[in-house]
C-alpha cells in the first residue's frame, strides 16, 4: 500500500520540507522507506532535512548513499557539494559541484554555489565569472546576482556591486540576503546607519539569518570610533591578495624590528620609531581584542545585549573581568613590587585567549585550536603561581608563556591573512 501511494508521501514530504516542518517531512519520507529502504527520493528528503537542521555529517552519509543508488542525478551531487560547503571544505565541495555541472550545466543555482566557493577562497575574479555564467542560464537568479555583488565588492568595484544588488532587490524585494549585501556595501562606504536599516530589514524577513545578525552587530559596534577604523582596516585587507596580506603583516613587523633596535638614543628618527612601535602595538592589540571589547560595549547598551549570543556575552564578560583584576593587580604592585605588574600583564593577556575561545568551555575538547588556547591559559596560570614560589621559576615560565602566546598570535594572523 505504501509503495502504491509513494507519490503522495513524497509530495507531502517535499511540501513539508519547503515549509520547514522537518520532523513531519521526515515522517512522510520514512513511511516510503518502510516499503523500499533504498528509495532515493525519500533518502534525499531526509538528508535535506538533516542538512537544514545542521546535522551535516548525517546528511552527507545519506547523500552518499543516494549517489550510490543513482549516480546520474546531478542534484544529488549539488546537495553533497552544499553539505561540504557548510563544513567549510571547499575542495570537496567544488569536486562534487563540478560533477553536478558536468551532468547538467544549465542550473543557475549550481553556478551561484560555485561563485560563493570562490569568494570563500578569495578568488574574486573567478567568482564574478561563475556568477555571470549562472546569470546566462537565468538572468533573474537572485542568488547569482548576490554572489556577483559580493565578489565585485571585494574587487573594490562598489558601483558595479551596487548595480547588481539593486537588480536583485527589484526582482525580489523580500530576499534577506540581498538586504544583507546592501548592508555590507554601506559598511564598506563607512555608512553604518544606512547599513543597519538593511540588516534590520533582513532580520524582519528572516529572523534566523546569522549573516543578518552578524551584520547588525557590526553596524552597532561602529558607534565606537576605534572599532569603525578597525573594520575599515579589515575590509581593506580582505580586498587584497593573500600574498599582499602576508607581505603587509611581515613588512610591518620588519619595520618595527628595524626601529626598535636603537630606540633609546633620543634622536629624531628614534622618536619616530617609538611612535611607529606604539601604533603597531595598539593596532595588534585592537586587532585581536577590538571585536570583544566592542561586544563588551554592546553588553551594557540598551539594545546591543539582545544582539549577542551566549558565547559572545561570556567572552566579553571574561575579557572585562581580567582587565579589571589586572588593573587591581597594578595597584597592588605600587606597594609590593614589580612581580605584581608582571602578573597583571600575564592576566591581561588572557583577554587575547578569551577573545577566540568558545563558551561554554569544553575542557580540552572542541578541536585543536580550542585545546591549544586552553593549554595556553593553564600555562599562564602556572606562570602567575610560579611568581609566589621562586623568582627563577617565574622568569622561566614567563619566557615560555610569552613565546608561546606570541607564536599563537603570529600563527593566527598569518593563517587568517
Amino acid at each position: 500500500m505504501i509503495e502504491q501511494n509513494k507519490y503522495h508521501y513524497i509530495e507531502r514530504a517535499r511540501l513539508l520540507l519547503k515549509q520547514k516542518r522537518y520532523k513531519e517531512a521526515e515522517a512522510e519520507a520514512s513511511a516510503v522507506l518502510q516499503g523500499n529502504p533504498n528509495d532515493v527520493d525519500a533518502l534525499q528528503i531526509i538528508g535535506h532535512c538533516r542538512l537544514d537542521n545542521k546535522q551535516v555529517d548525517e546528511a552527507i552519509a545519506l547523500f552518499q548513499q543516494c549517489v550510490g543508488l543513482d549516480a546520474g542525478d546531478d542534484y544529488l551531487y549539488y546537495l553533497l557539494a552544499f553539505a561540504w560547503y557548510q563544513k567549510n571544505k571547499m575542495d570537496k565541495s567544488m569536486h562534487y559541484l563540478q560533477q553536478a555541472i558536468s551532468l547538467y550545466p544549465h542550473h543557475a543555482g549550481y553556478f551561484s554555489l560555485q561563485a560563493n566557493i570562490y569568494i570563500t577562497q578569495k578568488k574574486y575574479g573567478q567568482a564574478v565569472e561563475a556568477a555571470e555564467q549562472g546569470l546566462r542560464q537565468n538572468a533573474k537568479d537572485v542568488s547569482c546576482l548576490n554572489a556577483r555583488s559580493k565578489a565585485l565588492l571585494r574587487l573594490n568595484l562598489e558601483d558595479d556591486a551596487m548595480e547588481s544588488i539593486q537588480s536583485a532587490l527589484q526582482i525580489d524585494p523580500e530576499d534577506a540576503q540581498t538586504h544583507v549585501n546592501y548592508g555590507w556595501v554601506y559598511l564598506e562606504k563607512n555608512e553604518p546607519q544606512k547599513a543597519m536599516e538593511h540588516f534590520r530589514e533582513a532580520l524582519r524577513i528572516n529572523p534566523n539569518s546569522q549573516y543578518a545578525k552578524n551584520g547588525y552587530k557590526t553596524a552597532l559596534k561602529c558607534k565606537l570610533t576605534l572599532y569603525r577604523w578597525l573594520l575599515q582596516y579589515h575590509l581593506w585587507m580582505s580586498r587584497q591578495s593573500k600574498a599582499l596580506r602576508i607581505g603587509f603583516i611581515v613588512g610591518i613587523w620588519l619595520l618595527v624590528s628595524f626601529f626598535s633596535r636603537d630606540s633609546n638614543t633620543g634622536t629624531r628618527s628614534d622618536m619616530i620609531g617609538q611612535v611607529i612601535i606604539g601604533v603597531y602595538i595598539v593596532l595588534v592589540l585592537f586587532t585581536w581584542l577590538g571585536n570583544t571589547l566592542a561586544n563588551a560595549y554592546l553588553l551594557v547598551s540598551p539594545y546591543g545585549r539582545y544582539a549577542l549570543d551566549n558565547s559572545e556575552k561570556w567572552s566579553a564578560f571574561s575579557v572585562t573581568c581580567v582587565f579589571a583584576v589586572a588593573l587591581a593587580m597594578c595597584g597592588v604592585g605600587i606597594f609590593y613590587g614589580e612581580e605584581w605588574f608582571w602578573n597583571a600583564a600575564i592576566l591581561a593577556s588572557f583577554s587575547i585567549l578569551f577573545n577566540v575561545m568558545h563558551f561554554p568551555v569544553k575542557i580540552f575538547r572542541g578541536g585543536k585550536k580550542q585545546v591549544m588556547l586552553q593549554a595556553l591559559l593553564v600555562l599562564g596560570l602556572i606562570t602567575i603561581a610560579s611568581s609566589f614560589i621562586s623568582a627563577d621559576a617565574a622568569t622561566v615560565c614567563r619566557s615560555v608563556y610569552l613565546i608561546a602566546l606570541a607564536a599563537c598570535m603570529w600563527a593566527g594572523s598569518l593563517l587568517n591573512a
